[in-house]
């Protein structure tokens, strides 16, 4: 019963950063785009 729980608990901590991970990468991206849309 023990093994179930925590297999399950990894794979919620996984969706969570992989989630944050998709989050960061887009943040980064709408921000280098930003940044060369103006002219310097």
């Amino acid at each position: 019963m023990k093994e179930f729980q925590f297999e399950r608990k990894q794979r919620f901590s996984l969706r969570k950063y992989a989630m944050g991970a998709c989050s960061v990468l887009l943040g980064t991206s709408l921000f280098f785009a930003g940044m060369g849309a103006q002219p310097v």
